[in-house]
């Protein structure tokens, strides 16, 4: 076994050890991203195809011509901005008069291989174990909430996160998108939209505000399946799973592919392909000011985490 291995596993005990649970070993945890470790950052977990790295998406540096994202990593450290002192990702989307790119679908973030930890643990694509329920959770913290520049789009800016890509012509992908804090009810100045949808589709979609200048604890499930019985829920600082703070139990748009039915069709390829964290802008992303936020937790799995937020939230 590898030192960084080694070390890879440690920061998973010692994640769940500060939470007081040990969900990985009733398999409600398959990866984690801590963003604790030394960079290239690195998912954990039970899986035969893990630890390992990261995928970088390009175009990132320092805010300028031809780079439209940035992130640096802080060590815990008492007093380093982080939950409980912990380490973070900050991440960054450049304005658009610095970067003068990013406004035409541009990746950013980082990615991983599904099927490196997939449920069955074999580390290989084609195992199929995948179930038709998810959850994803993560810990953010927004310094500088997103501001419009002139001729920018005012909607679903970034695709945040995105997964079951490749299939159904990605009429059946499932995506977190970061918006214009107005989009949900609050104030661009004050806070972000968070809106958990059925791929592009505004009407199958979840939507909380998260305000700057905090720590909040968010938890994002979806199930696959005809309508009535599939969904997208949002829990924000909220640990009643029985209470999301957002949801939609009533999908009912008609993909292109495969077509004809409100069904949310789930391939099983579709979760082995990519998972994408902070992907990349639509077509018209501008931004008048940088886009700033810390990011820390990140855990993919089958189970929803009641003591993800912290008890006074």
């Amino acid at each position: 076994m590898s030192a960084r291995t080694v070390v890879a596993t440690c920061l998973l005990g010692m994640l769940m050890t500060d939470r007081g649970l040990s969900m990985q070993a009733n398999g409600a945890v398959w990866g984690v991203v801590d963003f604790q470790d030394e960079l290239p950052f690195t998912m954990t977990g039970p899986g035969n195809g893990l630890p390992r790295d990261l995928g970088v998406a390009r175009g990132h540096g320092q805010c300028g011509p031809g780079n439209w994202w940035n992130f640096e990593r802080v060590a815990p450290g008492a007093g380093n901005g982080g939950f409980r002192d912990r380490g973070f990702m900050r991440y960054t989307w450049c304005n658009y008069q610095a970067s003068l790119a990013g406004d035409h679908s541009e990746g950013a973030g980082w990615s991983i291989p599904g099927y490196r930890f997939e449920p069955g643990g074999s580390g290989v694509p084609g195992a199929r174990n995948w179930p038709d329920t998810f959850f994803v959770r993560f810990r953010i913290f927004v310094e500088k909430p997103i501001t419009v520049a002139s001729g920018g789009d005012h909607s679903l800016q970034l695709k945040w996160f995105l997964w079951h890509t490749s299939v159904f012509d990605g009429d059946q992908r499932v995506i977190a998108f970061v918006e214009s804090g107005s989009n949900c009810g609050s104030r661009d100045a004050a806070a972000i939209c968070l809106s958990l949808q059925r791929n592009i589709s505004t009407e199958d979609s979840a939507r909380v505000a998260i305000a700057a200048g905090a720590w909040h604890h968010v938890q994002l499930s979806w199930k696959h399946g005809v309508r009535g019985t599939s969904f997208v829920k949002v829990w924000l600082d909220n640990n009643d799973a029985t209470k999301a703070s957002a949801q939609d139990l009533d999908l009912s748009a008609i993909a292109r592919f495969p077509g004809g039915t409100a069904e949310w069709v789930q391939d099983q390829f579709g979760y082995d392909n990519e998972i994408f964290i902070g992907n990349g802008s639509n077509e018209g992303t501008r931004f008048k000011e940088d886009f700033v936020c810390r990011l820390m937790d990140l855990e993919v799995g089958g189970a929803f985490d009641p003591e993800w937020a912290p008890p006074h939230q």
